[in-house]
């Protein structure tokens, strides 16, 4: 006989009161799955969601007892058999497959098997099947909820039901009399489902009679056929005939309540009652099925039921049900995103609950109900709140549901204390993370990480797993927040693979949900590190996941995330420039939130749609369409107003700020202030609002932006003072976030507030406080891409670089500037292959090869300028080839432009000729059907460009045409916009045409150019007074000088050169940039001129000055413009030192003018024979580099051959021994002539 050394234990009831007269229960399973049994044991016994139950299940105890004979009386003395199923159970030799199991089925035993360990869900219920049992309950399929509901209802109806057998007695009495009620038929049936009545166990014939009855009008058998269909009890789940039989059997009790009692009479309790019960069973149906509308309505009807159950009863159960169903119904609105009506509800239910919770303090049962009611609520009421943005309250709901939880509840609806803890503390890092304080928001997420691990550890379903992955999920994104790019993508990959486990193993709606979200994670880190590919990849998997369940399940919050997706996609696809598909998600994404938006209006709806409407105009702009770029942002505009209007909470007003800020940008694109600044002060206003009234960090950064746009406002409309206390205003707001929370975004936010405050102070000359604020922005953006080191900290970081370049270049040290360049190109040399080819990564490398050829151009350094000159070439070109929009069109013309100029120094006439026909025919084509007039400004450039080639080459009538082709674009901008670059512009052609003019020797024509010249360039000193424009102004006046001294008239002349003077000398000396000190070179040059005969005194202390001015670029490279300068004085000088006499003077000047020219022609000459030869530079170079590589790797293998022969080796050694000979005797020859030559001497 087989014994086991156990004690067994007396059936275990709840409470250790006595067994007898209650249901028994036997648990079969295998002593390595006791943990499992332990479970299931607990869930049976439960309080809340078991029955009161006699359960019998062996201990680990000392004994001895005969085992086969103690297992049958155990099962023999039970009414249920509950087996656990796991991986073990079906393994061969086991005593629970070979001898428990055939012992249950052959004394006709009611079944229930739980599957409830790790195992393959089909492989199981084929092997039940195969062994003879029914179907049981999946713990790993259902959700906590729905197991606890099904093991409450299977155990109740098989173990409570005491009237049922006599029931069922009464009904096979009159089996085939043919005198049958629907009833009686039910009950027969129910004999067959559970062999009872001395029938056999026939479950499709038992199915045949249960429907037979419904149809017949059975209640009893409606109510069955729902429940059978909703649990899966004995039939494949099927929750649509679940959902038709629960309406039909609502509908029979309705019609017998019309029946029984008139219109007018008060319904009885019981009744209502049995309604209520049957109306939430519809609710929990129409939950699996994921109708949502159909969810509230059920809801709201039930809550109706509840409030008139609490008008016939003061009973403390009447109002445990009114708050049950309030928050049922506030939660399904919350799903609705009906934030408004969700709120109402659930602080009813809130208010509800309190006080069940203090007025059941004597009866620990409904108390203990109501604890873990008001735990419910306080997560899903903190939800609501943390969705409107009401940070501080959704703390506190969720602090007082921990503090709740700890205290009373052991579970909530079956869902251990563990996992509920695990919500909140999730959701109080999420809270912290919309604070900016990541440290608390970290902590959070690590004992919320922590407690999952531990959980899972212990048990391993679909629930452990969700709750894991989310808190994996949570702690990558606070990774992310802080620059952690690499272990945020360590997180999500782990995420990821527990994500597919779960999908293979539970293929629930939730857990396909789960996996789309790691996807589109994922792709957002991968985004950021540059890995494009990669994203785009992940963004596609997240598409798929959503729309298969949006086809299995098409709920609101489905149908939304999937629309997000789409949206997600399509900003990747703006990224990388794939326009069309980008248009083509955005428009699938707007179908789906136009779709939402009429099914459920909701201020949310409005707010997804108006961000489609956002991006579609961010879209448009990108394809050269302002005009519908604006229509788009106007039509966000007034959705995201509407939202406003409903309910004025933070999300909603940041998206309104976001909007206004676009539509001043675009305004300000256009030249129209007025409207832009109205635009931007909405924008600030609402941006102030939140900032005082919300925690929130993202607002506070919505202010930050919001000071630096109004700065560029008032920047461009010349109220300098004004932007500078905006813009300075704007650092110190990113100053006050980065101390409160110091992130890598916070960082980030700091610098580029510095990066437009140097823009700023470079525009204004104050060259000190840009270069101060340039290199604390690169310490800053160092500081980020060290943990970071993504592709987009390398951009910024680079930016910076570019950045400071510019201001080195005005403060005229070009080799720091060229440094600074070179460093912005190393870090875009080190993306790879596919981020390279990104629009914005060609764009900013052209930027880089751009101000590289303007520096060494600069220095007269005219070979390396002509190499960068033709990289930026090849990577605009490129740029164009792969991006056919209007920016690349540009970006391209742009290096055009700059091929041809210095192609033009250095005496290529023909090719630069040819590139700026090129450029001007491709914007002809591309940009003169512009939207806006303001965007035909490249095309003028183009004109200008060309009239100064003629002029250059002497073809006075080409070169006037096309100046005056460019004097009619912008005189009409001029006359439209009158912004300061109009005004500079239009200005710039009247100086080109007076300099053609005075180049034909038409002084008179001249001056007319040059006073139109001067009357606008007055008007932008008085709009605008800045140094470059005063300086601007100053030439004006040299030039009118030029012009009168050509005609003639020298009083007149003078006049102008003094007032020219005067004008620069009144700049301000720390203000006074590079063209001031060149343009006062100039002036004092041309004045000192025209002293010469009459004031040879003043003219020489004049030339002294100019001298003075000039020598302070000694030492530095050598630019044309200064070199033109310097030649200009010292020749003068030189012509002085002669009539006065100084012939050493003289000379020493006339050597400094050939060692210019010298300087000069050996740069024109090195870089024509560059240009012969350089080719294309970054191609050429790439193949001979492959050649050389493939010829070491050629040579090396024949090295490697040939060291193991003894012959190659000896011939080696004896050509080593040679060559060191040869070196010998050439140094003894070498010292044997230099004896001689000393000799000699």
């Amino acid at each position: 006989m087989k014994t086991r050394s156990t004690e067994y234990l007396r059936f275990k009831t709840r409470n250790g009161e006595s067994e007898v007269g209650k249901p028994r229960v036997f648990v079969c399973y295998r002593q390595m799955d006791s943990f499992y049994m332990e479970r299931i044991v607990r869930d049976i016994l439960h309080d809340d969601h078991g029955i009161d139950c006699a359960v019998w299940y062996d201990a680990y105890l000392t004994g001895g007892k005969e085992y086969d004979t103690e297992i049958r009386r155990a099962i023999n003395q039970s009414d249920l058999c509950v087996i656990v199923i796991t991986k073990n159970t079906f393994e061969e030799g086991n005593y629970v497959i070979d001898t428990e199991i055939p012992y249950m089925i052959e004394n006709h035993k009611q079944l229930l098997p739980i599957i409830a360990a790790d195992i393959d869900v089909r492989s199981a219920e084929k092997a039940l099947m195969n062994a003879g049992l029914p179907k049981g309950i999946n713990i790993l399929t259902l959700n906590e909820r729905r197991y606890t509901e099904t093991l409450r209802d299977r155990l109740s109806r098989i173990l409570l039901n005491t009237d049922e057998n006599s029931m069922i007695e009464s009904a096979l009495l009159l089996e085939g009399s043919g005198r049958t009620t629907p009833d009686d038929d039910f009950w027969i049936g129910m004999a067959y489902l559970y062999g009872k009545g001395e029938r056999q166990r026939d479950v499709e014939k038992a199915l045949g009679l249960i429907t037979a009855a419904a149809q017949r009008d059975s209640a009893l058998a409606m109510e069955e056929l729902a429940v059978m269909y909703h649990t899966g009890a004995e039939v494949p789940m099927d929750f649509g005939k679940a959902r038709e039989w629960q309406i039909k059997y609502i509908e029979s009790i309705d019609r017998r309540i019309a029946m029984d009692f008139p219109e007018g009479e008060i319904v009885p309790y019981d009744t209502l009652l049995r309604k209520y019960n049957a109306v939430k069973r519809l609710g929990q149906i129409y939950c699996d099925l994921r109708e949502i509308e159909n969810m509230r309505e059920t809801y709201q009807k039930q809550l109706d039921i509840a409030v008139a159950l609490g008008e016939q009863t003061s009973d403390i159960f009447a109002l445990q049900l009114k708050a049950d169903c309030a928050y049922n119904l506030g939660s399904v609105l919350y799903q609705e995103r009906k934030l408004e009506e969700a709120d109402r509800y659930l602080a009813s239910a809130l208010e509800d609950c309190r006080q069940l919770y203090s007025g059941s303090k004597d009866n620990d049962a409904k108390h203990s109900e109501a604890a873990r009611l008001l735990v419910s609520i306080h997560f899903d009421y903190g939800r609501l709140l943390e969705k409107q943005y009401l940070l501080d309250e959704a703390e506190d709901s969720y602090l007082q549901g921990i503090k709740l939880l700890k205290k009373t509840a052991r579970a909530i609806n079956g869902t251990p204390a563990k996992i509920i803890t695990s919500g909140f503390l999730r959701h109080l890092g999420d809270v912290f993370m919309k604070k900016g304080d990541l440290l608390r928001a970290e902590e959070y997420y690590s004992q919320d990480l922590a407690l999952c691990e531990k959980i899972l550890q212990s048990e391993k379903s679909l629930t452990t797993y969700t709750h894991y992955i989310n808190a994996t999920y949570s702690m990558a994104v606070s990774l992310f927040e802080k620059g952690r790019l690499h272990d945020a993508r360590k997180k999500l990959e782990k995420a990821l693979e527990d994500a597919e486990y779960i999908c293979r193993e539970y293929d629930t709606p939730d857990s396909l949900r789960l996996l789309a979200k790691v996807h589109g994670s994922l792709g957002d880190v991968l985004r950021a590190k540059g890995r494009l590919d990669e994203a785009k990849e992940h963004y596609e998997n997240d598409i798929k996941s959503m729309e298969a369940l949006v086809e299995r399940a098409s709920t609101v919050q489905y149908r939304r995330d999937c629309g997000l997706a789409y949206k997600l996609f399509s900003e990747l696809c703006i990224e990388i420039n794939e326009l069309g598909m980008a248009n083509s998600y955005l428009n699938k994404a707007h179908e789906h939130f136009a779709k939402i938006q009429n099914d459920t209006d909701t201020r949310e709806s409005l707010l997804d749609l108006a961000q489609c409407e956002h991006d579609f105009g961010v879209l448009r702009d990108i394809q050269g369409s302002v005009s519908k770029s604006e229509d788009h942002h106007k039509r966000a505009l007034e959705l995201q107003s509407a939202a406003v209007e409903r309910s004025r909470t933070p999300n909603s007003l940041m998206a309104l700020c976001k909007t206004y800020g676009r539509l001043a940008n675009i305004r300000l694109s256009r030249g129209d202030f007025d409207n832009a600044l109205e635009y931007a002060k909405k924008d600030h206003e609402i941006c102030t609002e939140l900032s005082s009234n919300t925690s929130m960090l993202s607002c506070r950064r919505m202010l930050v932006g919001s000071h630096g746009l109004l700065g560029s406002i008032y920047r461009k409309t010349g109220k300098i003072d004004t932007a500078e206390n905006e813009y300075l205003s704007a650092v110190r707001v990113a100053e006050e976030i980065w101390i409160s929370a110091t992130t890598n975004r916070s960082c980030e936010d700091l610098a580029q507030a510095k990066a437009t405050l140097v823009d700023f102070y470079l525009f204004t000359g104050n060259l000190e406080g840009a270069e101060k604020h340039a290199l604390d922005a690169i310490n800053r953006r160092k500081d980020v891409n060290s943990t970071a080191n993504s592709y987009k900290s390398k951009t910024l970081l680079a930016k910076s670089y570019m950045q400071l370049g510019s201001v080195r270049k005005y403060q005229y040290d070009m080799l720091s500037a060229q440094k600074s360049v070179m460093n912005a190109i190393s870090l875009y040399d080190s993306f790879d292959e596919y981020t390279r080819k990104s629009h914005d990564a060609l764009r900013n490398i052209t930027e880089a090869y751009g101000t590289m050829t303007r520096i060494m151009l600069e220095q007269n350094n005219l070979d390396e300028a002509y190499r960068y000159a033709d990289l930026d070439h090849t990577t605009s070109k490129q740029l164009y080839n792969l991006y056919d929009v209007p920016s690349s069109v540009k970006t391209y013309c742009v290096s055009l432009s700059m091929l041809s100029k210095v192609l033009i120094r250095m005496g290529d006439d023909r090719k630069a000729l040819r590139y700026l026909n090129e450029s001007l025919d491709l914007r002809k084509k591309r940009l003169s059907s512009a939207d806006s007039l303001i965007n035909q400004y490249p095309m003028s450039k183009s004109f200008v460009d060309l009239g100064d080639y003629y002029r250059r080459t002497g073809e006075p009538e080409k070169a006037k045409t096309y100046y005056e082709d460019a004097l009619n674009i912008r005189q009409r901008i001029y006359e439209e916009f009158h912004t300061t670059k109009s005004i500079n512009k239009f200005a710039e052609v009247y100086h080109c045409l007076g300099e053609l003019a005075l180049s034909q020797n038409q002084p008179e024509l001249a001056i007319e150019y040059f006073e139109k010249d001067r009357e606008l360039l007055k008007q932008l000193c008085d709009k605008t007074p800045m140094p470059q424009y005063a300086c601007y102004y100053a030439v004006a006046l040299n030039h009118l000088g030029d012009a009168y001294r050509h005609k003639g008239d020298s009083d007149t002349a003078k006049k102008f050169y003094k007032d020219s003077l005067d004008a620069l000398m009144n700049i301000e000396p720390e203000k006074q940039i590079v063209k001031v000190k060149l343009a006062l070179v100039d002036c004092m040059a041309d004045l000192g001129d025209m002293l010469l005969n009459s004031k040879p005194k003043e003219s020489e202390d004049l030339y002294l000055q100019a001298c003075e001015q000039a020598e302070i670029f000694n030492g530095q490279a050598l630019t044309k413009e200064i070199a033109d300068k310097l030649l200009r004085i010292y020749g003068s000088m030189e012509k002085l030192r002669r009539e006065q006499g100084d012939i050493s003077s003289a000379e020493l000047y006339k050597a400094r003018i050939a060692h210019i020219n010298d300087s000069l022609e050996n740069s024109r000459s090195n870089a024509l024979e560059l240009i012969k030869n350089i080719g294309t530079v970054t191609e050429h170079s790439r193949r001979r580099h492959k050649k050389s590589k493939a010829r070491r790797r050629r040579n090396r293998k024949l090295r490697n051959n040939a060291s193991s022969n003894p012959m190659v080796t000896s011939m080696r050694r004896m050509k080593t021994a040679i060559g060191v000979l040869s070196v010998l005797l050439a140094g003894m020859g070498a010292a044997i002539v230099y004896l001689i030559l000393m000799l000699q001497k």
